[in-house]
């Protein structure tokens, strides 16, 4: 994973988009925003990915960001033991729970990047 690698953050819902973008660009790195239909093909330092997206289901996504290498953060509003949760974990994703807080956001960020992400 390079250094300087970006932030991938995929997700349907705009306004998670959006407050996804500000949170985290305080670390640094590039934030690329996706509503999953046309994911990057470079491998990102860190990648949330949204389970349920509208158009498609958030696993296969980060099944292969995985796969090649990311560190995935899956968010997700379900609760800690449901099955595509279960399933995330499995797949070697971290998940965050909706609704968190800047603070959880920003240190699994951090920590998922090896403490090279700026301080905010």
């Amino acid at each position: 994973m390079a250094a300087d690698g970006f932030i991938l953050v995929v997700d349907d819902d705009r306004e998670v988009q959006a407050y996804l973008q500000l949170a985290l660009a305080v670390l640094g790195r590039p934030v690329v925003i996706d509503d999953g239909l046309q994911v990057p093909a470079a491998c990102p330092a860190l990648a949330f990915v949204d389970l349920l997206l509208g158009h498609r289901d958030g696993l296969p996504l980060i099944e292969d960001l995985v796969r090649r290498g990311a560190p995935v953060v899956a968010i997700s509003g379900l609760a800690a033991d449901a099955a595509p949760v279960v399933a995330a974990r499995a797949a070697g994703a971290e998940v965050l729970g909706k609704p968190f807080t800047l603070t959880e956001l920003r240190d699994v960020a951090r920590r998922l990047l090896g403490g090279s992400a700026q301080r905010a």
